[in-house]
């Protein structure tokens, strides 16, 4: 696709990637999970050259999925004309833009070298008096720019990468010496592609409104002051349960953290007990991940995890 970086406060790519990348229950990768096909979906901006620049879509594919890696392509580009006819709306701009703005206001200090070698790189493609903001605050929703950059995603301009064990190699690259092979799409996948980019994916809906997306204000006031003497307060103490709270606002954050630990021996006592609470922890994030994602967007989030 072109350079978008005189568009960069409209967000066209950011816009694109967060509808075709979104995880809900209607999503594309749900779809790929009910199938069997995959286990993980990413869209966004990609490799960035002088002139243009690469839109991609990532999909981590099951054994399944590899044998139906044509029909997830031809799914991929239905899905773009599904979000050409009916994805463009204001109010989902206004989202991102609510979300970007309170990532910026309420971002925590970071490393001082990471932060100036960022700044300094920065500097050779942003504006001086942009070069903390951009990117970081959006305008106004565009829908002409958007489309124009949806019709740039055709699979007349689409490169496939395919990284599977299955490959058959005949060649090596010569810089890090990978094992790969180059071939030209065939005229019939080629024209099922051109088909399914003209024909909308009726099996997807975009998400509805994040109900954890709102504006969070001002910073907070700094009330208390820490020291060496600062403790948790008990607030419940049973038999096999105690609970503590800690108000804690010198951060100034609009946030809040809740701990719960479970505490059994039994997830421990042998090899095969470890590995089952391990996958335990990993089905219950998988089993809310429609919940979290939604959360994680909007700077929350939720995680299991067997320690």
């Amino acid at each position: 696709i072109p350079k978008t970086d005189a568009f960069v406060s409209k967000a066209p790519l950011t816009y694109i990637g967060h509808l075709l990348g979104h995880e809900g229950p209607t999503s594309l990768l749900n779809r790929f999970k009910q199938l069997g096909w995959a286990t993980g979906l990413q869209a966004g901006r990609s490799i960035a050259m002088t002139s243009s620049q690469s839109m991609s879509v990532n999909v981590s594919l099951t054994p399944e999925g590899y044998k139906n890696r044509q029909q997830i392509i031809a799914d991929i580009l239905s899905a773009i004309r599904r979000l050409e006819l009916d994805g463009l709306e204001e109010w989902r701009f206004k989202e991102l833009k609510t979300v970007n703005e309170a990532f910026f206001q309420f971002a925590e200090e970071s490393d001082p070298i990471s932060t100036v070698t960022g700044l300094a790189n920065r500097l050779h493609t942003t504006p001086p008096q942009e070069i903390f903001t951009r990117g970081n605050f959006f305008s106004s929703f565009d829908e002409l720019i958007i489309r124009d950059i949806l019709t740039w995603l055709t699979p007349e301009t689409m490169l496939i990468n395919i990284v599977a064990p299955e490959i058959n190699a005949n060649e090596t690259t010569p810089y890090y010496l990978t094992e790969m092979r180059q071939y030209v799409l065939p005229a019939n996948q080629l024209s099922r592609f051109i088909e399914a980019r003209k024909t909308p994916l009726k099996s997807i809906e975009w998400p509805l409104p994040n109900p954890f997306v709102r504006d969070p204000g001002k910073p907070l006031k700094v009330t208390r002051k820490t020291t060496s003497d600062t403790q948790p307060q008990v607030v419940l103490s049973t038999p096999g349960v105690w609970a503590y709270v800690l108000p804690e606002n010198r951060f100034s954050q609009p946030r809040s953290d809740l701990y719960v630990s479970l505490r059994t021996p039994l997830a421990s006592d042998s090899p095969e007990s470890a590995l089952m609470a391990d996958l335990l922890a990993r089905a219950i994030n998988e089993n809310f991940n429609f919940l979290n994602y939604d959360a994680m967007l909007a700077g929350a989030g939720f995680r299991a995890r067997a320690t």
